[in-house]
This record gives C-alpha cells, sequence and structure tokens, in this order.
C-alpha cells in the first residue's frame, strides 16, 4: 500500500536529487536528513513524519475541488436552512451530502460495461 494510504500523495519538504544523496529525505527546519527507506520505517511504526512533508501542498488526487455557483429560489433555501439547523449541519454539508446520496442511489453503468453489454445485445 502506499505511504499515507490508498491514493494518498505527499510532497516531500525536500526530496535530494544528487548522486551522493539520492533518495534522501530533508525536514522542514532542514536539520535532519534521512533516507527514503529510514522515512517508510519510521512511517509503518507509527512514528510522526509530518517534519518531513509539506502538508501545505497535500492533495487528494480524483479529490479535487471545483467551485460551482448555484441559484436558488429563496424559500428553497429557507426549507434547507431550516433542516439544516435541524439536524445541526452547515448548508454547504447537508447539499453536499445529498447530492452525494442521490448521486450513489442514481449512479450510471460503466460506460465500458455498457458498451459490451449492447454489443452483445444485453440491456
Amino acid at each position: 500500500m502506499p505511504l499515507g494510504g490508498k491514493g494518498a500523495k505527499f510532497k516531500m519538504w525536500s526530496m535530494s536529487r544528487s548522486k551522493s544523496t539520492i533518495n534522501t529525505v530533508t525536514s522542514r527546519d532542514g536539520k535532519e536528513t534521512i533516507s527514503a527507506e529510514e522515512f517508510e520505517g519510521r512511517f509503518e511504526r507509527g512514528e510522526d513524519v509530518s517534519q518531513f512533508m509539506d502538508l501545505e501542498h497535500a492533495r487528494r488526487p480524483g479529490r479535487e475541488v471545483q467551485r460551482a455557483n448555484v441559484d436558488f429560489p429563496k424559500p428553497f433555501l429557507s426549507e434547507i436552512d431550516q433542516e439544516c439547523k435541524r439536524i445541526g449541519v452547515t448548508r454547504q454539508s447537508w447539499i453536499k451530502t445529498v447530492l452525494a446520496d442521490y448521486l450513489a442511489r442514481h449512479k450510471l453503468p460503466d460506460k465500458k460495461k455498457a458498451s459490451t453489454h449492447n454489443r452483445k445485445g444485453v440491456n
């Protein structure tokens, strides 16, 4: 499994590329340099390796965010806000959750599988 779990990507603070120090990681403060193997060993043992990671630039591939503006009628927003207050969540959290639930229930078939089934006469 990749470091940090499935699909996780971390930007190391400083990954050396010179021949004499190939595959080394330097801490953010520059005081400690360790091998990539030592970094992985510390991580696997559950030690804190955050000093070697640039968490401000950490990302989760496939989970990038894109802003979307949506206009709602005021009465509709009022109903949403009442529900949010009732269950104790923000409007944005509620909208994301409701949309995720809807998409999970109405998931479209995989295009590759659908095209294969159509060629075999199966719908």
